[in-house]
């Protein structure tokens, strides 16, 4: 199903992919979007260990000089996003996050430990898919596929130099920043980034960040993979957003799809 969107405006959707850096995460998803709403992924390498401040630089350049548009940071690129929407690029006119975080998404880790996580970090993911299928995290054998797949394509030490900087990073001041309306997804089975992290943007979004006028939580019931396996809700969510930030409607009044957080 292809949800509608007929805005005046014809803004674009920016797509900042997850730890592998490519657009096969977001294939689902954009079959359900119209195609009145143009999407543009940011790649970034996948042979080649950059830091959130090099990937930064990196897509800065890419981001839509004149026209409007919203961006997306999807689970390792949320920090990404936010720290793009803080510096307020363009005609940025919201912020999406899905499955997002603004520091780790597990601050009880020492960040010490990061000096733990070596390539080997990258063998233990054959363990995570059988336990994955015995404790039904994610359903959907699709998928799992898909993980594996991502995972099997990443040099080791780049998987694992992601995966060491989501321990260290720290963007809640850059959420201070924000002034443009956050649509939040998370999953509520997820244990990668649990959907606490995203309670706890709000919380500072509210209390700090006045020009921000929004941050609205949808939550869907499965695990990490929100968008690949909720593609369906996750456009109708995205396009109610548009809907919402072309029209100057309130995001929380349009927004229907997904389930409101109830935390």
């Amino acid at each position: 199903m292809v949800h509608e969107y007929s805005g005046a405006r014809n803004p674009t959707l920016v797509m900042l992919p997850g730890l592998d850096g490519c657009q096969t995460i977001f294939e689902p998803l954009r079959a359900c979007l119209p195609q009145t709403l143009t999407t543009k992924v940011l790649c970034y390498p996948q042979d080649v260990p950059l830091t959130y401040d090099e990937l930064t630089q990196f897509t800065r350049g890419s981001l839509p000089p004149d026209e409007p548009y919203l961006l997306l940071g999807h689970s390792f690129a949320g920090p990404l996003a936010i720290r793009l929407a803080a510096e307020k690029h363009g005609n940025l006119m919201g912020l999406i996050l899905a499955v997002g975080f603004a520091r780790s998404p597990h601050p009880w880790i020492p960040k010490v430990s990061r000096h733990l996580i070596g390539p080997l970090v990258h063998t233990a993911f054959p363990i995570l898919r059988w336990a994955n299928r015995v404790f039904h995290w994610e359903k959907s054998i699709g998928i799992q596929n898909a993980i594996g797949v991502v995972v099997e394509t990443m040099p080791p030490q780049v998987f694992a130099d992601r995966v060491r900087q989501t321990l260290v990073i720290d963007y809640r001041e850059e959420l201070k920043k924000l002034a443009v309306p956050v649509l939040s997804l998370s999953g509520r089975f997820d244990l990668l980034v649990p959907p606490w992290n995203s309670r706890a943007m709000e919380k500072i979004v509210e209390r700090h960040a006045p020009q921000c006028p929004e941050f609205v939580r949808r939550v869907f019931p499965m695990g990490h993979m929100v968008l690949r396996g909720r593609p369906e809700e996750s456009a109708a969510a995205i396009v109610e957003m548009f809907v919402a930030c072309t029209t100057g409607q309130s995001v929380e009044a349009v927004v229907q799809s997904g389930e409101p957080a109830d935390d």
